[in-house]
């Protein structure tokens, strides 16, 4: 359901692996879970009110906030995605990762937004 028919475990190009469902495992910088009243909303919707989160978030934990440059920091504030970023919907309801932009861009995937978003029979 996850994916395309890949003969390994692993997407040939990103090397990034898949979970048994076939839905690629990313390393995230931070996530976010939107509420459910905001599943069916647009995805500019949804990034704009994960990185206003996720610098609610950033300001309360130093430690989060060292992951960051300033510059990120104040587009998140701003409800702005870093360019080298971007927000990956989870398959699971709401959750949402902060992903590497182009190894999201070049990994083959369904994401949630067509499993549980605007894009979803549900």
């Amino acid at each position: 359901m996850g994916r395309m028919a890949i003969s390994e475990d692993k997407h040939p190009v990103t090397g990034i692996p898949y979970d048994a469902d076939g839905f690629p495992i990313f390393k995230s910088k931070s996530e976010v879970t939107l509420k459910e009243t905001d599943f069916k909303k647009t995805r500019t919707t949804h990034f704009r009110r994960c990185n206003k989160d996720l610098y609610k978030q950033i300001m309360e934990d130093p430690k989060l906030a060292s992951k960051f440059m300033k510059e990120g920091i104040e587009l998140f504030r701003i409800g702005k995605t870093p360019e080298n970023y971007t927000w990956h919907h989870h398959q699971e309801p709401g959750r949402m990762q902060l992903v590497d932009y182009q190894i999201h861009h070049d990994t083959g995937h369904t994401g949630g937004y067509k499993i549980w978003g605007k894009d979803s029979d549900k």
